[in-house]
């Protein structure tokens, strides 16, 4: 695991706010044919290197933010991604504030290639982002895809 002496500086446009960190998440996740793997170390950089990564259904994770980012390539790779192309799009649903700690949920899309407006998949995200030394960082993120055992809430749904 990196440690925070070795952990990539963030683009201080993608962690100037909240939105600007959702925004820079999901422009590091997506990748056009053949460019995929390119934006890992800005992906790093959003998570503070503590970070706890989760995911019950279906993929069964639990790790931190370097775990998040070697199975996020695997998982391209799984669905085969890796050479059409790969886009997660979030809409913010709802934000609670406490301070500077801030729970964020999500409602997000998956495209394969990326301009293909039919989804792969669905679900919502819930981000802890905290504010420290002046910017804004990904605590926590818990995920969980659209499922009939697992429906979004209407009141999260764009």
């Amino acid at each position: 695991m990196n440690t925070a002496r070795t952990w990539p500086a963030a683009r201080p446009d993608d962690v100037v706010s909240i939105e600007a960190l959702i925004r820079a998440f999901d422009e590091a996740l997506s990748f056009s044919a053949g460019s995929f793997g390119k934006d890992m170390d800005r992906l790093r950089s959003l998570f503070l290197p503590t970070a706890n990564v989760a995911s019950p259904r279906p993929w069964n994770l639990a790790t931190d933010a370097e775990g998040f980012v070697r199975f996020y390539l695997e998982a391209i790779v799984q669905i085969q991604a890796d050479q059409a192309g790969f886009a997660e799009r979030n809409t913010i649903r709802r934000i609670v504030s406490i301070g500077d700690v801030h729970s964020v949920y999500t409602y997000y899309t998956l495209h394969v290639p990326p301009a293909n407006p039919e989804r792969l998949a669905g679900g919502v995200n819930l981000f802890h982002i905290v504010k420290l030394r002046d910017r804004y960082w990904i605590a926590s993120c818990v995920w969980e895809d659209e499922s009939e055992q697992a429906p979004t809430p209407p009141d999260l749904m764009p």
